[in-house]
């Protein structure tokens, strides 16, 4: 490091019980991390930290130096899934020196660990542009490709969460949820969803307002463990708010039948995700409308 003349850098300190120089001291954290022994190096990194001012303390070797000692303890406490802590280390390693390219790298790769997408490209593009300027063109590469592959990753993310569809939940029976339901974009009603229902279930009263004729039979399973014969209708469409599918059957229920049911012949087209006041529905990409 510049102002350190040879003799200095060629002194060592005893730290932890080995004679080492801050150089080397920091190449053994590195390989600590490399082995997965977070704890050793957060140790060794915080001793150095805490060494009295003397020529061979990061205070001394110079701001880059400094910031690479924060910026690998940061490293280390990432590896122990501290993010706190980590994000404390990199911030004083680019308070110490701006244009510490690692230390972007690395609260970057915790920004992204952390699903904090934005967060870590702007630090990508941060030590993408440090890496060019100090001349470091196979880092520099790897972050591009980084770059690439991150914000294709949010695309996709992007595009996947615009296609979630969610309903609320209308009301609760004997724990089960129930949800507004259309059929031929005409007649809205409550069902339960039933994701052990293999056939969606209306009663009769609701065929009657649609207009249905039965056009067959189909035996089932009731709650008790009777085989019944339940007559099959078919509607044009059905949709759980913009979740439809069109030209589908249902089961024709008795009107003792509070509510009717959303069979897995309408789910098998969503990934079902129930939470504490709303349903979401995500489209599986195998589905056919």
């Amino acid at each position: 490091p510049s102002g350190c003349s040879h003799s200095r850098l060629a002194k060592a300190k005893r730290r932890g019980g080995k004679d080492l120089h801050p150089m080397l001291l920091l190449q053994q954290c590195q390989v600590q991390l490399l082995v997965g022994d977070a704890d050793g190096a957060i140790a060794n990194l915080s001793n150095l930290l805490q060494s009295p001012a003397d020529d061979t303390t990061p205070y001394f070797m110079g701001p880059q130096y400094l910031a690479s000692v924060y910026a690998l303890r940061g490293q280390a406490h990432a590896q122990k899934h501290d993010p706190e802590a980590a994000l404390k280390d990199y911030d004083t390693a680019l308070a110490a020196d701006a244009s510490h390219a690692k230390a972007y790298q690395s609260r970057g790769e915790l920004y992204a660990w952390m699903e904090h997408w934005e967060d870590a490209l702007n630090d990508y593009r941060q030590a993408a542009r440090f890496y060019l300027e100090q001349g470091q063109q196979t880092q520099y590469q790897q972050m591009q490709q980084v770059l690439s592959d991150l914000e294709m990753t949010q695309e996709e993310q992007q595009q996947a969460e615009a296609r979630i569809i969610r309903e609320p939940i209308k009301a609760n029976y004997q724990g089960i949820p129930v949800l507004a339901v259309t059929f031929d974009d005409e007649l809205t009603v409550k069902l339960m969803l039933d994701t052990g229902a293999s056939f969606t279930c209306i009663t009769q009263s609701m065929a009657r307002q649609l207009g249905i004729v039965p056009f067959g039979i189909q035996t089932c399973s009731v709650a008790d463990g009777r085989l019944t014969d339940t007559p099959v209708g078919r509607v044009r469409s059905m949709a759980i708010g913009h979740a439809k599918i069109d030209n589908i059957e249902v089961l024709i229920l008795p009107d003792a039948m509070r509510h009717g049911l959303i069979g897995e012949n309408f789910l098998q087209y969503y990934d079902v995700k129930i939470l504490e006041h709303e349903v979401e529905l995500h489209p599986r990409s195998l589905a056919s409308r």
